[in-house]
């Protein structure tokens, strides 16, 4: 066999190779943001979609929330839905359970950045802990009406409504100072703490 009939056995080889490897995408995400709140607020969990590559112009899935700690409010449009000129609505299925809809009069793919944005108030009676808020049932369409695979990824709202207990160490309760700058220990017992307020000056929780 000629070097040349090699040659293009080898490069239509090749050729077979690479059209029969399927190209996969990473496939587009809905992530839930995680929030602290106490007792009787009223808060907002946005929702941020990645596209990651894929090509969606409406999308629909469940909403599932803590019912024992949160009562849904509402749901509206964020900056990534607007810029593709997209509405958001949601229906009641049942206490804990939203089905939402994000969709336009139009085919236009949506972008990366904050999609929608869900509303809750935490009840008056919430204990503290998590309050898991995530997404179930996610199905994208593409803006030939194909289906698009998009990854959910939960969130929710901390609930923290018992005060932290400060002990300051030094200087000592009743210590005389002399000198005009102050270094100011203590602990605190709670983790959501970041920032103490010590007579007026904010300061950072390690």
């Amino acid at each position: 066999m000629s070097k040349i009939k090699k040659m293009l056995l080898g490069i239509g080889f090749m050729f077979a190779l690479l059209i029969g490897t399927p190209v996969f995408a990473y496939a587009a995400t809905l992530s839930t943001q995680t929030i602290t709140g106490t007792p009787g607020d009223s808060v907002t969990v946005d929702l941020s979609y990645a596209d990651q590559g894929s090509s969606v112009s409406a999308l629909n899935f469940d909403l599932t929330y803590d019912a024992s700690r949160l009562t849904f409010t509402s749901v509206t449009i964020g900056a990534a839905g607007t810029s593709a000129s997209k509405i958001v609505s949601s229906n009641t299925v049942s206490s804990g359970l939203e089905k939402v809809i994000v969709y336009g009069i139009n085919t236009t793919v949506i972008g990366d950045g904050v999609l929608l944005s869900a509303t809750f108030t935490i009840k008056s009676a919430a204990a503290d802990g998590s309050a898991v808020i995530s997404i179930g049932g996610i199905v994208g369409s593409s803006p030939t009406a194909q289906a698009v695979p998009i990854t959910p990824i939960s969130g929710g709202v901390t609930v923290d409504g018992i005060a932290p207990t400060v002990i300051i160490t030094e200087p000592l309760d009743g210590a005389d100072v002399a000198s005009g700058t102050v270094t100011v220990s203590g602990t605190v017992d709670d983790s959501t703490v970041a920032v103490v307020d010590v007579n007026g000056t904010a300061m950072n929780v390690p």
